[in-house]
């Protein structure tokens, strides 16, 4: 059933223990914390070409782009997997884009709904539906303004899953930009009332913030200006947090803001999810600026060996 208007102190998603893949011993628990959903952020992975079987060995949680990524999480023995869609899948769908915004409204949710049924009747014949509770169906809607006109298409977005997915999980991730034109970039549109879990994501892209717990705390809380973790909080709704594992010109993150986000998430029960940006040696925006974190081999074993005992 849908989670509607909970408290963070009364989780309804809170997952017992975690099985482990059968290429390694069981993932690590977090049933001393809030964390029920913890993992890596990975989208370049298939049946040839995974690090899956070592990470099963110490997190729950992995992210499917497609089919095929789905079943292989799946039987890699991931107890969570979210499956993921963008919002440019459905304009892809689309013979023409309107110009007028309330054409394109209109046009839009047709498309959007087709997408939704036929990716529900895909997951049912291929056996991977009753596998799927979580879908990660919108990323950061204040920087795609473009396409989420305003809150109530937002507010329509989330519903039109809940008619075609009743029984799953919702999530988007919120980051805004303070400073953008409010037509493609702007300030944050507001987690629409059925949405089941918030993801956050207070990178650290300031290079001046000390290695001081108070410090760091403040930050990924309140002092980042895209999104921090107090902004969430006020909705009363089970929040995941995307910890920052991008390398950055080849250097890794700071280990004390590893280490110290890896505690808060721990600490707080409000935080359900800790979920490490990004894994896949592939990633690589901004001519190299940012990387993904398994470019360095040394980084990924410091952060598995954050859950050793």
């Amino acid at each position: 059933m849908k989670i509607l208007h909970i408290c963070w102190l009364l989780l309804a998603i809170v997952i017992g223990g975690c099985q482990g893949s059968d290429g390694g011993g069981d993932p690590v628990s977090h049933n001393d914390s809030g964390i029920a959903l913890y993992g890596w952020y990975a989208q370049d992975y298939t049946a040839n070409n995974n690090d899956l079987a070592e990470l099963a060995q110490y997190t729950d949680t992995i992210f499917a782009s497609d089919q095929d990524q789905a079943r292989i999480a799946v039987e890699a023995g991931f107890k969570n997997v979210f499956y993921r869609y963008e919002h440019y899948q459905i304009l892809e769908r689309m013979t023409e884009i309107p110009t007028d915004p309330e054409t394109f409204r209109t046009h839009y949710f047709q498309a959007y709904r087709e997408f939704l049924q036929d990716l529900r009747t895909t997951l049912i014949d291929k056996g991977l539906y009753q596998r799927i509770d979580y879908f990660f169906i919108a990323d950061e809607p204040a920087l795609h303004r473009d396409v989420f006109l305003d809150q109530a298409f937002l507010d329509q977005y989330v519903t039109e899953f809940d008619r075609i997915f009743p029984d799953k999980q919702s999530a988007i991730a919120f980051a805004e930009d303070p400073n953008g034109d409010g037509r493609v970039r702007g300030h944050h549109l507001y987690p629409p009332p059925t949405l089941d879990l918030l993801i956050m994501d207070p990178y650290f892209w300031t290079n001046d913030l000390p290695c001081n717990a108070a410090e760091i705390r403040n930050y990924l809380y309140e002092n980042n200006q895209n999104s921090n973790l107090n902004w969430a909080f006020q909705f009363g709704k089970p929040v995941m947090l995307a910890g920052d594992a991008m390398l950055r010109r080849d250097e890794t993150p700071r280990k004390c803001y590893v280490e110290e986000t890896y505690r808060l998430a721990r600490e707080d029960k409000r935080i359900t999810g800790l979920v490490w940006f990004i894994y896949d040696a592939s990633f690589n925006q901004q001519d190299g600026l940012l990387r993904g974190a398994s470019n360095d081999p040394q980084f990924i074993d410091f952060i598995r060996n954050l859950t050793a005992p």
